[in-house]
């Protein structure tokens, strides 16, 4: 049981939460020294699991939270994760070291910063947007065609990256022009005093060869280290774990190895199939009771699954009634596809809320036919992206100033902001200033500031540049005396971006709801925000590492979303979209990776499967369009691998129940 010294503050809560947990649960729970692997499968209370079992870790004395690394894939989960945790111990928990790979290796570099080569503490941390944006400078300052090449390059060095190589690394023969890019691109990075997402954690690799003390001391520190979503980690973040890991052993992996569905990413399936060999010692805990879908949706996902041979083995299990079968619906073409989804949605005696059902679809290329069709309905949708709050023109904006003032270095920032609002710094001007700063070796602010000083821009463009650099002088003074909040307040209003904003008739990126007719008020979402934070260093990093995308709604809609997208996320009646033939499992994918590949679509549609918790209805067509013209659809073969006794095959005009 969980045994040790009780947290007097909250024992009953955490013993109630202790008590109504199933025997593998209360197993992982009490697995707390040596390394364990945490098999999760879909729907079987896995964040319970694992917010106890780091309570019990604390409660048994085994660590204090500062000696605890808890890392996840979003910040969501994050702060799920430490809310759970409090609640459990009933007393705030605030040192232990909690949050995604990229945060946590952020937070060792701030503190190590000029054992790698980053000049301060406050080093900037480019996201994907200005990393390409930076590439397509580089390109064409090599003599390259930007517009044609970046695409190509950003998945080279990407590609090389994943494999923990610096340009060093890369083979002569593998490198060619994409190299020199490589090359120039770190080159700037560091002139920016920056780094991107990648390099956070492979500074960290590099930060822990060079300097053994240091890997020591992080080893000393973490006496426990849990990592979520394991099947999701790539070769990098495997390498990390495994270095921090080594010394007290005490590693926890959860995950789902027939969940793993993002190699696209770099993610690694072998990385928690293969933990035993990692881990000899490993002790494997398999949660198998599924309190989300009804018996049949699980018997199908189950006898789907079961035809990948690369996988450590589970039998999804749910004492939920059997329900309905899983539903199989002809249809003849795309058009009609997403009529049928939509009346079967609109009928009269459909018990469920728009809220409650989802379409789910291999691709974002398949959601146009249904929009389309929800339209013609009135069915009110909303279509789920990835786009977060600093996707958008106008924060992306916001914060390229906020950092800009934080870090004078900042040549992207300050490239980005220079003529926003406009002010007669337009690209000549800027070209010029970037031909200043090559030739000088520097940064674009500290070029432009040589410029004005070699009376090399004269005029109105002169003095339009000398009032910004001047306005930024001012602003970085007024940083350090006022709260994040009231500085951005003083800037957006003293620099023209408040009312260019509000000149604005609607915002570049809509809203998602496509009922919704006023566009969101993106800026004060920033202003709450930032009220958050109680200096401009701690939310800029905040901006740099937060990844996820458009936050949870109440609203009374009906979600069309890629599979990929509904990953954690279930629904009581879910419509799963183009199960054809090179549709699902993608073409792509098998040209890819061949066996590999089909494995991960076999992956993506048990995860499509079970976000349904009530009714699953598939749907395949018997036409597609090919090069403009109807051609012939085929089944996808995972149909013929769901089990017989759990699926229904709808007839003509037949509707589902």
């Amino acid at each position: 049981a969980a045994a040790g010294a009780e947290d007097e503050a909250a024992p009953d809560f955490f013993q109630q939460n202790y008590e109504a947990l199933n025997g593998p649960q209360r197993e992982g729970v009490d697995a707390l020294d040596g390394p364990v692997l945490v098999l999760a499968g879909a729907g079987t209370g896995k964040t319970n699991v694992l917010t106890t079992r780091l309570a019990n870790v604390i409660r048994t004395g085994r660590a204090q939270p500062g000696q605890i690394l808890a890392v996840t894939f979003t910040n969501k989960a994050a702060d799920e994760m430490q809310e759970r945790i409090q609640r459990l111990l009933g007393h705030p928990v605030t040192d232990m070291w909690i949050g995604t790979f990229h945060a946590m290796a952020a937070r060792i570099l701030r503190v190590h910063h000029a054992a790698v080569g980053l000049g301060t503490a406050d080093f900037t941390i480019v996201d994907e947007a200005d990393k390409k944006r930076l590439l397509r400078d580089v390109i064409g300052d090599l003599g390259g065609d930007a517009k044609a090449l970046v695409g190509q390059v950003v998945r080279k060095i990407n590609a090389w990256k994943l494999k923990g190589w610096w340009p060093g690394d890369v083979p002569a023969a593998d490198g060619g022009f994409a190299l020199r890019v490589f090359e120039e691109y770190q080159r700037r990075l560091r002139a920016c005093d920056a780094a991107d997402f990648d390099d956070l954690l492979l500074l960290n690799l590099w930060l822990f060869a060079a300097h053994p003390d240091v890997l020591d001391k992080y080893q000393r520190i973490f006496r426990y280290i849990l990592v979520d979503e394991y099947q999701d980690t790539n070769h990098v973040q495997h390498q990390w774990l495994l270095l921090l890991a080594r010394q007290h052993g005490n590693l926890c992996c959860v995950g789902d190895d027939d969940q793993s569905i993002y190699r696209f990413r770099g993610a690694d399936v072998r990385n928690i199939l293969n933990m035993r060999q990692d881990f000899p010692a490993a002790k494997v805990v398999r949660l198998e009771q599924n309190y989300r879908s009804t018996g049949h949706i699980i018997g199908a996902a189950t006898g789907l699954i079961a035809h990948n041979a690369s996988r450590l083995g589970k039998q999804l299990w749910t004492d939920r009634a059997a329900g309905s079968p899983v539903l199989i619906k002809k249809l003849r073409d795309r058009r009609r596809e997403a009529e049928f989804v939509a009346k079967q949605i609109r009928r009269e005696s459909n018990p469920y809320e728009y809220r409650d059902t989802a379409v789910l679809m291999r691709t974002n290329g398949q959601i146009q036919e249904f929009e389309a069709a929800f339209v013609q309905h009135q069915i009110p949708y909303v279509v789920a992206s990835a786009i977060g709050l600093f996707d958008r023109k106008e924060i992306r904006d916001a914060v390229a100033y906020l950092r800009v003032i934080a870090q004078p270095r900042d040549g992207l920032a300050f490239q980005r902001i220079v003529n926003v609002p406009k002010r007669g710094l337009g690209p000549k001007t800027v070209d010029k200033i970037r031909e200043a700063a090559q030739d000088g070796a520097v940064e674009f602010p500290e070029a432009a500031q040589r410029l004005l000083d070699d009376g090399a821009l004269r005029g109105k463009t002169g003095e339009a540049l000398a009032t910004f650099l001047a306005d930024l002088q001012r602003w970085r003074a007024l940083a350090a005396e006022v709260p994040p909040a009231e500085l951005w307040r003083t800037v957006a209003a003293e620099s023209g971006f408040q009312a260019m904003v509000e000149q604005q008739k609607e915002l570049e990126a809509p809203g998602l709801l496509k009922e919704a007719d006023v566009p969101e008020d993106y800026l004060g979402q920033l202003d709450a925000l930032l009220r958050e934070f109680d200096t401009l260093a701690e939310f800029l990093e905040h901006a740099a590492l937060v990844k996820e995308g458009t936050k949870d709604s109440d609203a009374n809609v009906v979600q069309l979303m890629t599979i990929h997208r509904a990953k954690g996320l279930e629904y009581k009646l879910v419509f799963l979209a183009g199960w054809d033939d090179t549709v699902l499992p993608s073409i792509m994918s098998f040209k890819e990776a061949g066996a590999e590949g089909v494995e991960e679509e076999r992956r993506l549609a048990y995860v499509a499967l079970t976000r349904a918790r009530d009714v699953a209805v598939i749907t395949h067509v018997a036409e597609q369009a090919q090069w403009g013209r109807a051609g012939a659809a085929y089944p996808s073969p995972f149909l013929a691998e769901l089990p017989r006794k759990h699926v229904k095959r709808m007839k003509p005009k037949q509707n589902s129940k």
